[in-house]
């Protein structure tokens, strides 16, 4: 199931970029966890209960710079659509990523789905940085 949850590295960029997403697992020292009732932590604010059940977190909850939310990659392909009008879709081996000033572009060339999406999340990151 940790192949859902956008890797650390990537998930401290995101939060160096300003999402701010409430997320189910948060990374602590690069190690994933799961938000629930049982953590212990003095750099981190009480988690939130959502309808559900779930509780969740943002990145704005924690003061370490170490410690970032772990979202999944839905959520954050739909916070780059949302949040810098980029748009991308992710197919089994290849991706394509479009904006309202560029053109489609497509990506090739990668060995299984898993790979495609960290591949699609990192260009996407490279864009918006380029972009500024």
């Amino acid at each position: 199931m940790n192949q859902e949850f956008v890797p650390f590295e990537e998930s401290l960029e995101l939060k160096e970029m300003g999402f701010d997403e409430l997320c189910f697992g948060y990374y602590s020292d690069g190690q994933i966890t799961n938000v629930d009732l049982n953590w212990v932590s003095t750099s981190i604010n009480p988690p939130t209960l959502i309808d559900g059940g779930f509780y969740t977190m943002k990145n704005s909850d924690t003061t370490n710079e170490l410690n970032c939310t772990a979202p999944i990659y839905p959520q954050v392909f739909k916070w780059f659509m949302e949040t810098h009008k980029i748009d991308s879709a992710v197919m089994e081996k290849k991706f394509v990523i479009e904006s309202d000033m560029d053109l489609p572009k497509w990506f090739n060339g990668f060995k299984n789905y898993d790979e495609t999406k960290l591949g699609c999340l990192r260009q996407l990151i490279k864009k918006v940085k380029k972009n500024g």
